[in-house]
């Protein structure tokens, strides 16, 4: 999937990785995952699912006869020697005596939800647990002849015994570095509910830290000469032929001879306001003070943006009067989007996001690194004080709430 097609997740893997001791990092990475099954457990089902209708049709899981708790025979008039019992207790056995071979720790695995599915199949859920503690839940599916396990998405021979495998090196995120004037760096789109959360939950910590700090909002885009890219864009643009996607998710230009797509997440066919939004903010930061982008940042959040996906004249009217409020010339802003000048800065900031892989709005950097904090105003200043060398008076003073707008449990 290309980078600018809408993503709900972050991938830290291009980002720097530190080795600390291997077998600890290792049990907490595969306690960090079954967590994770556990908050995604019904999409894992419903793909283990098909997974095992493909393995049951390519004889992965041997065909047997469909028996009763009885062991009765349901058809092939076939013998078998297992009941829905026997297999529950031998998957049940197997996680249990081989969870330090899988896992590189010891959990107690109790099965529940245990269930026909089809054919030879029973499913159910593998509950893992340590000193008491329910780690997580993974999908568990076996067949009748008792020997075969679908793990996740992982199949197991339950007649092979399982050896301790060589520990993988796992990623440890590196630490921030520190820095006489961090660089803060938020990427969005701008009429994401996420990424306008991130930027009032950041506004009233920069207020707080003031110029001891750099600190910059980064626009996602993509802006770009590339079709594919720039059809991939929006969710709009979804299942729709190239050209059409192109409409719905992107400002077009002609600039030097090249079509140049300006594109945003949530621009429509009908409505391109968040590409023209983000071209105005780029003017506006990049010509004026940052203390003057940050309040009409403040004011556009708070009065204009709802008003963004209908546009008209009073949509107009209201991003102007922000702008005066924030005593920024409308005109210069007018005159950096009718030259295309924004369309430069919002191709660095393209550019800039691909560099650093970002796919979600809203993604906070300092100094270079992903943080991974809570969004809180008090998470983000905890996170930028930690950068400096020598912290600023501000960094022990208590910051304050987040202004209003946006939704801080959204990332687009």
């Amino acid at each position: 999937m290309d980078k600018k097609q809408h993503k709900h997740e972050h991938s830290h893997e291009s980002h720097s990785h530190q080795k600390t001791n291997k077998k600890q990092d290792y049990v907490d990475y595969v306690v960090k995952d079954l967590k994770k099954f556990t908050s995604e457990i019904g999409v894992v089902v419903i793909l283990a699912s098909v997974l095992i209708g493909l393995l049951v049709g390519s004889f992965v899981f041997p065909q047997v006869p469909v028996v009763s708790d009885n062991n009765t025979d349901l058809g092939n008039n076939t013998a078998v020697t297992i009941s829905s019992e026997e297999l529950y207790s031998n998957l049940e056995a197997y996680l249990n005596d081989n969870s330090t071979a899988l896992f590189m720790d010891q959990f107690e695995f109790t099965i529940t939800d245990f269930n026909f599915v089809s054919g030879n199949i029973y499913a159910g859920l593998a509950v893992a647990t340590k000193d008491g503690e329910e780690i997580g839940r993974v999908p568990v599916f076996g067949s009748l002849d008792g020997k075969h396990l679908l793990l996740g998405a992982t199949a197991f021979d339950m007649s092979v015994p399982l050896e301790l495998p060589e520990i993988p090196d796992v990623p440890v995120a590196t630490e921030v570095p520190k820095s006489a004037v961090p660089e803060v760096e938020l990427f969005v789109w701008a009429f994401c509910p996420g990424g306008v959360s991130g930027e009032n939950t950041l506004s009233p910590v920069i207020d707080l830290i003031g110029d001891t700090v750099n600190s910059k909002v980064t626009f996602i885009g993509p802006v770009t000469e590339n079709r594919a890219a720039a059809a991939a864009s929006c969710f709009a643009g979804r299942d729709l032929d190239e050209q059409s996607a192109i409409d719905a998710c992107c400002a077009t230009y002609t600039i030097n001879e090249k079509e140049v797509y300006s594109c945003a997440l949530h621009n429509t066919a009908a409505n391109h306001e968040e590409s023209f939004e983000s071209e105005r903010q780029a003017c506006i930061r990049e010509k004026y003070t940052p203390s003057q982008y940050w309040a009409y940042l403040n004011e556009y959040n708070k009065t204009c943006l709802a008003l963004g996906s209908t546009g008209g004249v009073n949509y107009t009217n209201c991003y102007n009067a922000a702008m005066q409020t924030a005593e920024i010339d409308s005109t210069v802003i007018a005159n950096c989007v009718e030259s295309h000048e924004a369309i430069t800065y919002l191709t660095i900031d393209s550019d800039r996001s691909d560099l650093l892989d970002v796919h979600a709005s809203p993604s906070l950097f300092i100094n270079g690194v992903l943080f991974e904090g809570p969004r809180t105003p008090e998470g983000y200043k905890a996170g930028i004080c930690d950068a400096y060398t020598t912290p600023p008076e501000g960094c022990g003073q208590e910051v304050g709430t987040a202004t209003e707008g946006g939704d801080p449990n959204v990332t687009c």
